[in-house]
């Protein structure tokens, strides 16, 4: 007598469940990260591409796959709008000064009518000597209020940065001039050429 066998009905393996969840977890961390819109956005649109391909893949065939695909594409698009939210108010809503060159200087400080890096007097002067590099100069306050100065300098030689400082000035009076001296350990050489790179006011 010859016995059958009935194969035993295998349960359906799920479809693109790890592609699913991975596509839940970059929308999650696209939602996170949103503040940084470089990063959040393109996290996002991966996480909706990821998210979406397994939701085709699993239809009708697994529905947690699916309901991971489906968590996916909803935070996935939820972190690009806020991405694009974060993007155009960085844009010029934040009220960060943007930065200009004025005579090879940089500010962050808005004022047009009184430039800081005007405020700089000419003649500023770079020594090397036994103890490193030394750059010194003055700052004329030429408001109508009392600010205090933050400058970098940077010391080059042909166009290289040997290395850079910081000063902070106290308070200048109106119309007020206070001398600077910025030194810096590095060794120089006859060559070496200094320079003032930004300058900012501070509140006194």
């Amino acid at each position: 007598m010859i016995t059958e066998l009935t194969p035993t009905p295998t349960a359906p393996q799920p479809i693109a469940r790890r592609p699913a969840t991975i596509g839940l977890v970059l929308g999650i961390a696209s939602a996170v990260t949103s503040v940084f819109w470089v990063l959040a956005i393109p996290l996002g649109i991966l996480a909706v591409v990821l998210s979406w391909r397994a939701a085709q893949q699993a239809r009708g065939r697994d529905l947690r796959t699916i309901s991971l695909a489906v968590g996916g594409l909803v935070v996935g698009t939820i972190g690009v709008l806020l991405g694009l939210g974060s993007a155009v108010l960085g844009d010029g809503s934040s009220g960060d000064p943007v930065p200009v060159v004025i005579n090879g200087i940089q500010t962050a400080t808005p004022d047009a009518e009184h430039q800081p890096p005007l405020d700089l007097d000419p003649g500023a002067r770079c020594t090397v000597d036994l103890g490193g590099l030394r750059a010194e100069g003055s700052i004329t306050n030429r408001t109508d209020k009392p600010w205090g100065y933050r400058l970098k300098v940077l010391w080059e030689d042909s166009g290289v940065t040997l290395a850079e400082g910081t000063a902070l000035l106290g308070p200048v009076a109106p119309g007020g001039t206070t001398p600077f001296a910025v030194v810096s350990p590095t060794a120089g050489n006859a060559s070496t050429t200094c320079r003032v790179s930004e300058i900012d006011r501070t509140k006194p």
